[in-house]
């Protein structure tokens, strides 16, 4: 068999991988390329095999950047059978129908075509079935595919395959250890031959739980008595999902005042339902809720108003601080967040809260490392607000967890993918201290055969 690699090689975005074996070839997610500004064109470029040849595409979970170029496959005439955990299909439907609505006002503003068509995500929508976890299937013939749960976000998977007299596993985004809503990752099997693990953060620990909690209550109680506004731009998928849940502790349970607060994201919103859906099933999601916590609606509680309309978010501008907005995009580059900074990042007495990673050439990137004024939309806007950063809030394991989960299967051989070149050259280096020392870092369009 061989494998080769079309996206998240020496890089985080744009997971792609294709599986050649026999006259059958699988990919392992299509995912959008993000940090290269509102006029990308990596996303247009040829996938670097063709399209029509694929049988089947395995989802790992439904972030963009590996979902995100779904529909493009089919708008270039493939017609892979799909296959995720049901909450990945259904975050994954609202997620790309999200994009889709970007994509067209940004292809509009720069001038290029759009990616794909309604028709392109009507088609992937209906090629698509869900499975269970740890259910082996035939993907394709000759091909076992198992799905496990990596923690990450809501039905977020690593993936077994089993073909030729081999074991090979795609590690998908593996979830860090602070997940009150998810299951722990799940081992990996032992006697993998090969195993294509992502690098996101294999180059730093995160801090612990208690500390992210401490911090969260801190930013809020400090906007509170200097009357100011919080901004928290929105993951809207999971991140803003624990940001809710933990609030919601600190204001129901621990009597935290934190003024106004607007959840100011549509698809965050729309996820929430997904995510009221699986609550009770305990396959799916667990939740570390605190002895006494009577309230059962943990995404929602008595300052909290949702701002689901335009006009809506508009009428945000009249609420008196103090008051927190949770508004998407989550690295700044498109949604109500940027209407939030043009007319709150420049004053000092306001915050922005950064939780999670910015790529590079996002307009977050630009805010957390310093930069100021940025552009946003047709102003250049000073950044007088204070920029703090919660890191603990990724849902990415660090080196330390993401170490322990490899070394504990020893695969045979490593592929290392979605990571900065610094993080994989250091990740590397922790594995070699540990004696798995078969580490690779392919390049975008490198083969591996096995």
């Amino acid at each position: 068999m061989q494998i080769g690699f079309f996206g998240a090689a020496r890089q985080v975005p744009g997971s792609c991988f294709l599986i050649k074996t026999g006259d059958k070839q699988l990919l392992i997610d299509c995912g959008y390329y993000q940090g290269g500004g509102m006029c990308d064109k990596r996303n247009y470029d040829e996938f670097g095999f063709d399209p029509k040849n694929v049988d089947a595409l395995l989802v790992t979970h439904a972030h963009l950047d590996h979902i995100g170029r779904i529909p493009r496959l089919f708008h270039q005439g493939g017609k892979p059978r799909i296959y995720s955990t049901g909450p990945t299909k259904e975050l994954g439907q609202i997620n790309l129908e999200d994009a889709h609505h970007i994509m067209l006002i940004h292809a509009e503003e720069c001038g290029v075509e759009e990616l794909y068509g309604e028709e392109d995500l009507e088609a992937a929508y209906k090629h698509w079935e869900k499975v269970s976890y740890r259910s082996s299937f035939e993907v394709v013939d000759g091909v076992i595919a198992t799905f496990y749960d990596t923690g990450h976000i809501l039905g977020s998977s690593f993936v077994v395959l089993e073909l030729e007299g081999k074991r090979i596993a795609f590690s998908g985004d593996v979830g860090s250890t602070i997940t009150p809503l998810l299951h722990d990752t799940e081992a990996l099997p032992t006697n993998l031959d090969l195993l294509v693990c992502e690098s996101t953060y294999g180059d730093r620990l995160h801090p612990e739980h208690a500390d992210r909690k401490t911090q969260l209550r801190e930013e809020i109680q400090k906007n509170f008595d200097q009357k100011g506004v919080l901004m928290i731009p929105a993951f809207s998928i999971e991140r803003t999902q624990e940001i809710l849940f933990e609030m919601n502790e600190l204001i129901e349970h621990e009597g935290l005042v934190p003024g106004q607060v607007f959840l100011d994201s549509p698809l965050a919103i729309t996820a929430i339902a997904v995510f009221q859906k699986y609550s009770q099933d305990t396959e799916m999601m667990q939740f570390d809720v605190p002895e006494g916590f009577a309230d059962n609606n943990f995404f929602a509680f008595k300052e909290l108003q949702i701002t689901d309309t335009v006009d809506a978010s508009k009428r945000i501008n009249d609420a008196p601080n103090p008051k927190v907005i949770i508004a998407g995009s989550g690295m700044m580059n498109a949604g109500r967040i940027q209407h939030h900074l043009v007319r709150y990042l420049d004053d000092a007495n306001n915050t922005l809260l950064v939780t999670g990673y910015q790529a590079p050439g996002t307009l977050g990137h630009d805010i957390a490392e310093g930069k100021s004024p940025v552009h946003i939309f047709d102003y250049n806007v000073k950044v007088r607000a204070r920029v703090m950063k919660i890191e603990s809030y990724s849902g990415h394991a660090d080196y330390n967890k993401l170490g322990n989960w490899v070394l504990a299967a020893q695969p045979k051989t490593v592929q290392l993918v979605h990571g900065d070149e610094g993080a994989q050259k250091a990740f590397t280096t922790y594995l070699a201290t540990k004696g798995v020392t078969d580490v690779s870092t392919p390049g975008f369009g490198e083969w591996v055969t096995l």
